[in-house]
């Protein structure tokens, strides 16, 4: 039962710019077998009140004051720690993460939320953690996302590892047709041959981004391809000349050929490439641990 300004002080003495003080304990007398401890905690001791801490030190304590830090019994752990537990193990919801980083905000808002939540629904009481101190965002590392995995929008994505590949072919149109295949096009950017090394993992979309996916972004930010404002359009089919063309009607709404939601999304220019991943990595996936736009593939063109 040490008072919490020693806990303080000795946190102090500690040459990091960066303090995290974690304290699940109650702040009033326990009174329920459900309760962390025995004894009342004295958390605001004579010349520091809970919302003054020192400088460089954040503290997050269990529960408001006049309550009580219950425990989860079916998880064994306090109702707080287990979901501090969840959050950097990387089993809170993605939206609580910032791309696949563990995140000081996304922590005090996760545990403070979810323990809420839990005690009121399991238990019938009230106990809401709450953050002392200057609540920065701070990088408390990385959680390794699954080789596949899904985000929000359904869109799923593949694993890619770091390492080291040959890229292109230095074998020539004659070399090809010799052996047997049908070259129809200029092979000359094919080569030469060279060694490509990718320096850190990423994930990659398995499958084109749909139409219904991209029309949940429109719907969301109301956003116009360049297509639709460009005056020239997109590309599309005329079935009558039985051959594509540009026409300013043709965007991905208008294709000239039959599409359901589930078909890729077509007549979608680099820049609004750009804009969709941008927003799928703030607004529609939460762990997305990928912003970068070779991580998706979109169909562009006819």
């Amino acid at each position: 039962m040490v008072p919490v300004n020693q806990v303080y002080a000795m946190i102090e003495q500690c040459a990091a710019e960066r303090k995290l003080l974690l304290v699940d304990a109650c702040r009033d007398q326990p009174l329920e077998e459900t309760a962390k401890a025995v004894i009342n905690i004295e958390l605001a001791p004579a010349g520091l009140t809970p919302r003054t801490v020192p400088k460089g030190i954040l503290a997050l304590y269990s529960c408001a004051e006049g309550e009580q830090s219950q425990e989860a019994p079916e998880f064994k752990h306090g109702a707080f720690c287990y979901h501090v537990l969840q959050y950097v193990q990387g089993n809170a919801d993605p939206k609580f993460y910032t791309r696949d980083k563990v995140s000081l905000r996304g922590l005090t808002s996760y545990a403070s939320i979810e323990t809420r939540d839990y005690v009121l629904d399991r238990l019938g009481k009230d106990q809401t953690p709450e953050s002392v101190g200057r609540l920065t965002d701070w990088d408390l590392g990385r959680v390794p996302l699954p080789d596949v995995w899904t985000n929000s929008l359904g869109m799923k994505f593949q694993r890619i590892p770091a390492g080291t590949f040959l890229m292109g072919s230095n074998e020539t149109k004659e070399e090809l047709e010799a052996a047997g295949f049908v070259v129809s096009y200029d092979i000359s950017d094919e080569g030469p041959q060279h060694q490509v090394t990718i320096s850190q993992e990423f994930h990659m979309g398995i499958h084109e981004v749909t139409r219904g996916q991209f029309a949940a972004f429109v719907t969301a930010t109301d956003y116009k391809t360049d297509a639709e404002k460009d005056g020239k359009g997109g590309w599309g089919f005329n079935a009558e000349k039985k051959g594509s063309e540009q026409k300013p009607e043709y965007t991905w709404q208008t294709t000239g050929f039959p599409q359901t939601d589930n078909h890729p999304v077509v007549n979608v220019s680099w820049n609004d490439a750009k804009a969709f991943y941008e927003w799928i990595g703030g607004k529609a996936s939460g762990r997305l641990g990928t912003t970068n736009p070779n991580n998706r593939t979109l169909t562009r063109g006819g």
